[in-house]
């Protein structure tokens, strides 16, 4: 049910800004059902369209690196394009594949590399002590 507020004064904004979309419903399944495949080793049975199918963890890593617990490797679920996910403290690491196939963080934008693993070593480095900041919080 939509909320009737007067917002930027448009009503198809609040339509389109509010509630439940498909968008949000995907990114919250595939972001449990990422920490789900990821906390296993190997393979894990996921409900998709009514089916049991395999979802894979490929070039799966988990280790302590600099006193910080890094982990992740690439979920792929059958029609789901494969996702990247590293964690570092259990906090999700923003991460983009590239065209060449090398990979790159929120918080090295702007370096390549060549694994999930160095990509995760190189956020620690930069990070120091500090948290990564979940996508979307913070603009350039």
């Amino acid at each position: 049910m939509l909320r009737r507020i007067t917002l930027r004064g448009s009503e198809a904004f609040m339509k389109e800004n509010s509630g439940l979309t498909r968008r949000r419903l995907l990114t919250g399944a595939m972001a449990a059902g990422a920490v789900a495949v990821v906390g296993t080793s190997g393979a894990l049975l996921v409900n998709a369209a009514g089916g049991a199918a395999a979802a894979t963890v490929a070039d799966q890593f988990d280790e302590v690196y600099r006193g910080r617990h890094i982990h992740g490797g690439v979920v792929d679920a059958p029609g789901i394009a494969p996702q990247d996910l590293i964690y570092i403290d259990d906090d999700l690491l923003h991460v983009m594949r590239n065209a060449d196939g090398t990979v790159s963080t929120s918080i090295n934008h702007y370096q390549s590399f060549d694994s999930l693993r160095t990509a995760a070593q190189a956020a620690v480095d930069t990070l120091g002590d500090l948290r990564p900041v979940p996508a979307g919080v913070a603009h350039h």
